[in-house]
This record gives C-alpha cells, structure tokens and sequence, in this order.
C-alpha cells in the first residue's frame, strides 16, 4: 500500500473543511484554508482520480467535485 501523497487535493480539501468548520479558527488558519482549497483545485486537475474512478468519489462524496471546491472557497 502506498502512502498517501501530501499533496492531494481531496486531502487539502478536507483540511480546509475542517478549519472552516472550526468556530474558533482564527483569520490566519482561515487564510490557510483559503490557500489550501486554491492548491486543491490546482492539483485536481492533474489527478486521474477525478476522471477515473467515480466510486472513489462516491464514497468520499465528491462525486459533484466540478462545484464543491469552489462552493467552500
């Protein structure tokens, strides 16, 4: 099993969620998840996962991709 790239957008995603879901995120850490998702969105379009594998998104609930990411951002 292969680890998982740090560099990935769904994980960049889920980090951004997660800081943005915090009520007590402070403008710094939200200025983070701003930089995050922007650096998801630029990864997404490289990685295949999102061309291939539709119940990969599925399962993670990506599979409206196209909107989700800009939605939070």
């Amino acid at each position: 099993m292969e680890k998982i790239d740090v560099k990935n957008s769904v994980l960049n995603f889920r980090k951004a969620q997660i800081i943005c879901a915090d009520s007590e995120s402070t403008i710094e850490e939200l200025r983070l998840a701003e930089s995050l998702l922007e650096e998801a969105l630029e990864l997404k379009k490289k990685e295949e996962i999102f061309t291939h594998n539709e119940n990969f998104l599925k399962m993670f609930n990506l599979q409206n991709h196209s909107t989700v990411f800009h939605d939070l951002l």
